[in-house]
């Protein structure tokens, strides 16, 4: 998420959800997902591919207008590359 103009907004937004998938194997990846530098979710890929809605992990977290959020791939892929989706409401 690095240099990526979605990691920060003027808005209040709700965090429903995350989602990450892809490496050569559902399970061998985990990301720490961060508001500003508070850990609001520790997740593992869920598939390999890309993520869909049934792969979501609740969060349930309000983002404060002008907090960042990021995604610390802490147990990184094998082999493949890994996709998040975040879910927002708001």
């Amino acid at each position: 998420m690095t240099g990526s103009v979605f990691k920060q907004s003027t808005q209040r937004r709700y965090l429903r959800g995350v989602a990450c998938a892809g490496s050569a194997a559902a399970g061998d990846s985990k990301v720490e997902i961060y508001k500003g530098s508070v850990k609001v979710g520790e997740i593992f890929n869920a598939a390999t591919g890309f993520p869909t809605r049934d792969h979501l992990f609740p969060v349930g977290e309000w983002i404060e207008p002008n907090d960042e959020i990021a995604a610390k791939i802490t147990d990184a892929a094998a082999t493949n590359p890994l996709n998040l989706l975040l879910d927002f409401v708001g």
